[in-house]
């Protein structure tokens, strides 16, 4: 993935004392859930990021010069036990979801634009209970995941009808399997 960093966000990771923040986007039945790993809100790109401190993860984010699928863990834990089945019925597989890396200065102000460390499509989450509070984590895969997916598709009529309606070209096959053609010869 490309790194394209603003002038204001190189001289901040150069400087002598760095306040890095993640920003995280996990696209959910009922909106968008926009959290950042400090306290409060902050708004970035017109929206409102609610702040989660200690109680968010992310896992760490990996790259390869190889072309591999590597994902990303988001959790959130000190969730109330009572709110499971409402983190259950609002997330999906297979929805966006994304990181970014940014930096305050100082006084505690966004500097530039963060950039975005990691984008790709969630799976199922995960739980684990607490007596009284729980955490939730959720995996989000690169898109390249369906690389390693098995292709199932074949040379049939039918196969052939779910892209192409209609097409002909397949109902022959079955006829020609064991027919003798003779090639060069007049």
């Amino acid at each position: 993935m490309t790194r394209e960093m603003t002038d204001a966000m190189a001289a901040q990771v150069g400087a002598a004392q760095l306040y890095p923040i993640l920003l995280a986007r996990v696209v959910c039945v009922s909106g968008d859930v926009l959290v950042w790993s400090g306290l409060g809100d902050l708004t970035w790109a017109g929206k409102t990021w609610l702040g989660v401190g200690t109680l968010g993860g992310v896992s760490g984010v990996a790259e390869t010069t190889e072309t591999a699928a590597k994902g990303v863990t988001l959790s959130l834990s000190g969730i109330p036990s009572d709110m499971i089945e409402t983190a259950l019925a609002e997330t999906r597989q297979g929805l966006p979801a994304e990181v970014w890396f940014g930096c305050l200065d100082a006084e505690g102000a966004l500097i530039g634009d963060p950039f975005l460390l990691f984008r790709g499509l969630t799976d199922v989450p995960t739980i684990e209970e607490g007596a009284e509070t729980c955490t939730i984590s959720i995996t989000a895969e690169s898109r390249l995941i369906d690389l390693e997916r098995a292709r199932t598709r074949r040379y049939t009529p039918e196969d052939q009808h779910l892209d192409y309606p209609g097409d002909k070209g397949f109902d022959f096959v079955v006829g020609l399997q064991n027919r003798e053609f003779k090639f060069g010869r007049a």
